[in-house]
């Protein structure tokens, strides 16, 4: 007679060492992609961050919240000079 295969005796408790031994291999992994990933996001917003745009109001309007939030959409962005726009 056949002897059973050894894969269809085991019980959940040897799935559940088996994929904690896997997790164990894959967490030193996992950690140095996120660090890796993290580096790589702040380099990058560092490279960007002279190219955002800014966005400035004039200081008169500043008082009224309510000019200030309406302003917004008529913001120009400053220019690739350097020099601050000025809102007419």
């Amino acid at each position: 007679m056949m002897q059973p295969l050894r894969h269809d005796q085991r019980s959940p408790i040897d799935w559940l060492r088996r994929l904690d031994r896997t997790a164990a291999r894959m967490n030193p992994f996992l950690a140095m992609l996120a660090v890796g990933l993290t580096v790589l996001n702040l380099v990058s917003f560092a490279l960007m961050a002279p190219r955002l745009p800014i966005y400035r109001l004039a200081t008169d309007r500043l008082a009224c919240p309510t000019t200030a939030i309406s302003e917004i959409g008529s913001a120009r962005p400053a220019s690739a000079t350097g020099a601050p726009s000025v809102i007419q």
